[in-house]
């Protein structure tokens, strides 16, 4: 995982910062006002959120038993892993 502090030195932030100078400063406003139907056409649309709801509910059980009974969970990204462990201390497990 890239140090947060240090994202400027990514290849990806080099592209946005291209494609910012390229695009003559116009911005966010600017392009919604032009073409009120952007988000539309930018919007990925799917036939349902149900895959998303059942990845939840996978993703929740998998996770359940380090909040409920404190037991570590191995393969957890680090942003969960971090708000696993705040839990736990706000709780005072």
């Amino acid at each position: 995982m890239p140090d947060p502090t240090r994202l400027n030195l990514l290849p990806e932030w080099a592209a946005l910062a291209k494609h910012r100078d390229e695009s003559g400063g116009t911005g966010l406003r600017e392009l919604f006002a032009d073409d009120p139907r952007r988000a539309e056409r930018l919007t990925v649309r799917v036939g349902d959120d149900q895959w998303g709801v059942e990845l939840g509910k996978v993703l929740a059980r998998r996770i359940e038993p380090a909040l409920t009974e404190g037991t570590d969970v191995p393969g957890l990204d680090a942003s969960t892993t971090s708000l696993v462990t705040a839990y736990r201390t706000l709780r005072g497990r």
